[in-house]
C-alpha cells in the first residue's frame, strides 16, 4: 500500500518522529518509565529475537522486582508466550486513541445501540496487520466469550474485541484481545449524537492503523493530519469521495476489501494531499494533536494524558 505520509512536509515530519512519546511502547515494566535521551532500555533476554514484542527494564532491580510477573510470560521461561499475543499487544498500544475514535464514530452513527451489550469488533489480516472488517455484534451469547459478564460503572463502558487472523508470514496461529474503554459522551444517544461525524472514517482509520505506527503519538498525529487534510480538499472541490468511500448511516459491519483500499489510496496520491499544511508551523498546529470540535476528543486527551 502506498504511503500516504511520504510527502509531508519535513518539518511535521519531524515533529511525528522526534515527539516525546515517539516509542513509548518502550518502558520499563517495573517503574514505567519511557525510553528516551536520559533513558537506556533493555530488553529481557528470555524475549530477545521472538519478532513479537519484548519487555523493557532500566535496571536490575526493576527486572527482579517484576520477575515473578513476568516469569510465566517470558520467552526464556518454562511457559511460552504466544507470538501472535505479542504482536497484537504491541499493536494495541500504538493505535488506542484510533481505535477509541472509531467507537465514537460508531456510536455517533448509531446511537440507538447500547455500548454495554454490544462489542466492536475489529479484524486484522494476520500478514499485512491491515484491517479488513469492522463490525458490531452482541455480547451476549457471543461465539468468543459466551460466559463474559459486562462491569457496572459510573461510565459508559465500552468494550472493543480485537481479531488477528493466522499468520503465515509472522508464523503465528492468530489470537483475539478484548479491550475496555470508559467513556461520558458515550453514555447516552443523546451524548452520542454530539460527536463529530465523519462520512469516511472507516477508510481514514484503516490508513491509519495499517501500517503499524511508531507510537502512539504518530497514530493520533497522523489520524489530525489524514481527517484536516480530507476535509480542506472535499471543502475547496479539489477531491470528490465516491459512495462506496462512505460508511453507510447504519454501520453494524463495515467490510475493506482490498479492491477498495487500493482505489482509497489511488485517490488520495493522485491529489497533492498535503498542499495545504507547506506553510509555517504555527498554520499546522490545530490540526497536530486530535482537536476536533466534539467532545470525544477532549474525552480522548484526558483518557490519555
Amino acid at each position: 500500500m502506498t504511503d500516504l505520509f511520504e510527502n509531508l512536509p519535513e518539518n511535521i515530519k519531524r515533529r511525528i518522529s522526534e515527539g516525546p512519546d515517539h516509542k513509548e511502547w518502550k518502558k520499563c515494566s517495573n517503574c514505567g518509565i519511557y525510553y528516551g535521551k536520559s533513558v537506556k532500555l533493555r530488553v529481557c533476554s528470555g524475549c530477545v529475537g521472538t519478532g513479537g514484542g519484548a519487555v523493557y527494564y532500566c535496571n536490575e532491580q526493576c527486572q527482579t522486582e517484576h520477575w515473578p510477573y513476568h516469569r510465566k510470560a517470558c520467552l526464556g521461561g518454562s511457559l511460552q508466550t504466544n507470538r501472535a499475543t505479542k504482536i497484537l499487544s504491541r499493536w494495541l498500544t500504538t493505535h488506542d486513541k484510533v481505535l477509541f475514535w472509531c467507537l465514537g464514530q460508531i456510536y455517533h452513527y448509531n446511537p440507538a445501540i447500547d455500548p454495554y451489550k454490544n462489542f466492536v469488533c475489529f479484524y486484522l489480516s494476520g500478514d499485512t496487520m491491515q484491517l479488513y472488517k469492522i463490525c458490531v455484534q452482541p455480547i451476549r451469547g457471543h461465539y468468543l466469550f459466551p460466559n463474559f459478564k459486562p462491569s457496572l460503572g459510573p461510565l459508559a463502558t465500552c468494550y472493543c474485541l480485537v481479531d488477528l487472523d493466522e499468520s503465515s508470514t509472522h508464523r503465528h496461529r492468530g489470537t483475539q484481545t478484548l479491550c475496555t474503554f470508559y467513556s461520558k459522551v458515550l453514555a447516552s444517544p443523546q451524548l452520542r449524537e454530539q460527536v463529530v461525524g465523519i462520512h469516511n472514517w472507516h477508510f481514514v482509520a484503516a490508513s491509519i492503523l495499517s501500517p503499524s505506527q511508531l507510537s502512539l503519538n504518530a497514530a493520533n498525529t497522523k489520524l489530525a493530519l489524514l481527517h484536516e487534510a480530507i476535509r480542506r480538499h472535499t471543502a475547496k472541490g479539489t477531491l470528490r469521495l465516491e459512495e462506496k468511500f462512505l460508511a453507510p448511516s447504519v454501520t453494524m459491519s463495515v467490510e475493506l476489501p482490498k479492491s477498495d483500499l487500493h482505489e482509497w489510496y489511488a485517490m488520495l496520491d493522485s491529489i497533492d494531499l498535503w498542499k495545504s499544511f507547506r506553510e509555517p508551523d504555527r498554520i499546522v498546529n490545530d490540526v497536530y494533536v486530535l482537536d476536533e470540535p466534539c467532545p470525544l476528543a477532549q474525552e480522548i486527551r484526558n483518557f490519555y494524558p
